[in-house]
């Protein structure tokens, strides 16, 4: 669950997060459908697992922000995810503090720090996948 939580990148409980917007972003698993059931049947299920914790007051996670931009399609949200996680970063705050704003978007890596153990990071991106960039920041 600590892995799905990481992968698609949003803070707080599973059952919050919007399995209808981000499904595409997760592994294809018994725990992503699951996730999927009770957010269908709206049920909560509480653990004690660690969650993703905002770098600074009123930061956010960076996919909360995307998915919520419903101008993006369900393949621009997964190839942002991909973007994400290949430069490891969690929250707007590790993006502009690890990140130049010419490398947030680019192959070359950024100085992040190991919080988390990263599961599926891909280990690069096809140049089609930086084309996304020009779509969302301009």
């Amino acid at each position: 669950m600590e892995n799905l939580c990481l992968e698609l990148g949003y803070s707080g409980v599973l059952t919050d997060v919007p399995s209808n917007r981000m499904e595409m972003c997760a592994t294809l698993a018994w725990i992503t459908m699951l996730w999927e059931h009770v957010h269908k049947f709206n049920i909560q299920i509480q653990g004690t697992l660690p969650q993703l914790q905002p770098a600074q007051v009123n930061d956010q996670t960076i996919m909360e922000i995307f998915a919520a931009n419903l101008d993006l399609s369900d393949e621009d949200l997964q190839h942002l995810n991909e973007i994400r996680m290949f430069k490891e970063l969690v929250t707007i705050a590790n993006l502009y503090a690890m990140c130049s704003q010419e490398a947030a978007f680019t192959q070359d890596m950024c100085h992040v720090f190991r919080d988390h153990t990263w599961p599926r990071k891909p280990p690069n991106l096809p140049p089609t996948s930086w084309t996304i960039r020009f779509r969302i920041i301009e």
